[in-house]
């Protein structure tokens, strides 16, 4: 259950709470007194109500808004002036009241402020209602503290629980990458033996499955998040080596690959280009002589353009969801931020993909 401090309460609600604490408080002080005091009248109790209430209204509210803020001298003066006020304020009430009883108070004399039983009787009523008022301060002080504890303890296991949440999805992450991965070894491994066990007769077969062990590798090696970036060179070979294998699946494959430019220095997200070349060759005709697939790469003034494209499929094999285009561009997007650009568009019965790096 949530225990709110008397601070956290609505407005309305402190003013329903003291609107029924007073008048009960008002009963109890009237049984009490008539105790002693047998012809004390009603009267005398409502008219001795308000001043209680302000003077424990009046001490809570000054140590709330000065004394807990450690204003210990404008708590003090303040506190003096406020009794002293109550007292003139109380003087005059008593004798306003004299009037109104049946049994005037001392006889129906005047009571003048230098009284010594009126003071003495003022100083214990402020001393009472006062101690009242710092006990329900200390105790209410008491539940925001340990309010504000609880609160602070809730939000460390909130960050706990987000913290050992991360921690979980991490771990399910790097498992599903490497479970990933058990195929992609396996098939690779299993290519290297036979590229070894065909070396010796078969070399032209031998060293199209070394190109294909090579490339399997490398799009292996491209999940490591070490792998952020990789030589312009590397993902060319890769390119060539693609373009080769592409030429050896038992039909004509045609496709024309030409780069131009230096390439030292340059690096970029690998399988970046590959992965142009890969959906054109997927999605797109190939077994057309005149409509190759044809793909450029220049680098030239600190700039990479690459352009790839491919005649359409009538009826496509399989049904593209864009989810691979789409994680390039935030890879892209991760590494160059506003200095790259990547569009893809249809005309007519050709796809074109074009990129655009600048390094400098």
């Amino acid at each position: 259950m949530k225990v709110l401090a008397f601070t956290e309460w609505k407005p309305w609600h402190k003013f329903l709470f003291f609107c029924g604490f007073w008048p009960l408080y008002g009963l109890y002080y009237f049984q009490v007194n008539r105790l002693s005091a047998p012809d004390v009248s009603m009267l005398e109790v409502a008219c001795s109500i308000p001043v209680f209430a302000l003077i424990a209204h009046g001490v809570y509210f000054l140590m709330d808004r000065l004394l807990a803020r450690r204003r210990i001298v404008a708590g003090v003066v303040c506190l003096l002036a406020f009794y002293a006020g109550v007292t003139v304020l109380t003087n005059w009430l008593a004798n306003l009241v004299n009037g109104w009883l049946e049994s005037p108070l001392d006889g129906g004399r005047q009571i003048r402020l230098t009284d010594g039983a009126f003071l003495a009787n003022m100083i214990a009523m402020m001393s009472q209602y006062s101690l009242y008022a710092a006990a329900f301060f200390a105790m209410n002080s008491a539940v925001a503290n340990a309010r504000a504890k609880q609160v602070e303890a809730e939000a460390r296991l909130r960050e706990a629980e987000r913290r050992l949440q991360a921690e979980r999805d991490k771990q399910r992450y790097e498992y599903l990458l490497l479970s990933a991965q058990v195929s992609p070894h396996f098939m690779a491994n299993l290519l290297d033996g036979w590229r070894l066990q065909l070396g010796r007769e078969h070399r032209r077969i031998a060293d199209a499955m070394e190109r294909a062990y090579n490339l399997m590798v490398y799009y292996m090696e491209a999940r490591l998040p070490a792998k952020r970036r990789v030589p312009l060179a590397m993902e060319i070979s890769q390119l060539e080596a693609y373009t080769e294998l592409a030429g050896h699946r038992g039909k004509s494959a045609h496709i024309q690959f030409h780069h131009e430019g230096e390439l030292t220095g340059y690096t970029l997200p690998p399988t970046t280009l590959l992965t142009f070349l890969e959906n054109s060759t997927k999605h797109g005709r190939t077994d057309l002589a005149e409509h190759p697939v044809r793909m450029e790469v220049t680098v030239a003034d600190g700039k990479l353009s690459c352009i790839c494209r491919n005649r359409v499929k009538e009826v496509p094999d399989t049904q593209s969801h864009g989810v691979g285009f789409a994680n390039l561009r935030r890879r892209l997007e991760l590494e160059y931020g506003s200095r790259f650009r990547l569009e893809a568009n249809r005309k007519g019965d050709e796809y074109i993909v074009q990129l655009t790096i600048h390094y400098q």
